[in-house]
């Protein structure tokens, strides 16, 4: 019992190691088109099977994913769209001497990459951590 006891008591200290702080590395790159303009909108999404790791697309295409374990990730982008108004089908607005105004019609989103890109299946880019990597997306 005693040794169960010590061998847990080690597996919780091992396990507290390893969920502490930051751990792994950083990735970090550019998301561009084809034609080298930038894509500044959505996140870079890292995904092995077992571990998923995102960061966010800045406005120059940029981007950093931190605390990605070493290996090879398939890599996805998401949130790359514009766009996409809700419906407003129960919200009434009035101009300022009280006439009702009618909402504009629901507007669908407008992806700015093709939707392959959206999922690290069928994207084709993979990447290897750690390492920099410019990534290029294509255009619908």
């Amino acid at each position: 019992m005693r040794k169960f006891i010590s061998l847990f008591s080690m597996m919780c200290v091992l396990a507290a190691i390893g969920c502490s702080g930051d751990s792994g590395e950083t990735i970090e790159g550019k998301v561009s088109f084809s034609d080298g303009s930038p894509l500044g909108l959505g996140a870079v999404v890292l995904s092995n099977g077992k571990n998923s790791f995102s960061g966010a697309i800045n406005s120059d295409g940029t981007y950093k994913v931190d605390n990605v374990l070493s290996g090879e990730y398939k890599v996805a982008i998401s949130g790359a769209v514009i766009g996409g108004t809700k419906s407003t089908q129960f919200q009434m607005d009035y101009d300022a001497d009280g006439n009702y105004v009618e909402p504009p019609p629901a507007q669908p989103p407008v992806a700015l990459i093709k939707e392959s890109m959206a999922n690290p299946e069928t994207s084709n880019l993979t990447l290897k951590v750690p390492g920099t990597y410019d990534l290029t997306v294509e255009k619908p």
